[in-house]
């Protein structure tokens, strides 16, 4: 029996899909990123990460669950992300509130919208003080922009996409 069972796609990159799954153990939601055709080192480079990312404490981090390889791809268990991503919430603001983005993972129209300045201060302070908690643990995340971070009904943002970041010791060897 497989444990995660997919149910839904949520969106495509170059080099993976991340889909809407279910853990069969557990029954919560998980996001399954799958990866495909790695090589050895990108499968090496992917369980650096995965075990890295498993050491993150923090709320508003996605938390890493399990990795899977297979032969022809590896899937990365991660939490299921109720919510829009940043540049969603910034797109539609102004807007009826509904997007047929399929990146979207809950209705916009239950989104407060009419965000106040106090609301988008929040929203930015969470985001600066977990940049700086990640860089205090050695984490640069490398590709931060408003795609890769959620925002949930409830504001609290989560960063996601950790494919590209590095740890500062392999960052102090690049300017080797």
């Amino acid at each position: 029996m497989n444990r995660y069972i997919i149910v839904d796609k949520i969106c495509s990159g170059l080099f993976s899909d991340v889909y809407k799954g279910v853990d069969q153990v557990s029954k919560e939601q998980v996001a399954i990123k799958r990866v495909f055709a790695c090589t050895e080192l990108e499968f090496s480079n992917i369980k650096t990460e995965f075990n890295r990312m498993c050491k993150v404490n923090c709320q508003n981090v996605v938390k890493y669950i399990d990795l899977i390889v297979q032969s022809k791809y590896c899937d990365i268990i991660m939490e299921y992300i109720s919510g829009w991503t940043l540049k969603q919430v910034f797109q539609q603001r102004s807007k009826d509130g509904v997007s047929n983005s399929p990146e979207t993972t809950q209705s916009l129209s239950s989104f407060p919208f009419d965000l106040s300045q106090a609301q988008i201060d929040y929203i930015g302070s969470q985001i600066a003080n977990t940049v700086i908690y990640l860089h205090d643990i050695g984490i640069i995340h490398r590709d931060l922009h408003y795609e890769n971070i959620l925002v949930t009904p409830e504001l609290l943002i989560k960063i996601i996409d950790f494919s590209d970041s590095i740890y500062k010791k392999d960052c102090m060897k690049l300017t080797e």
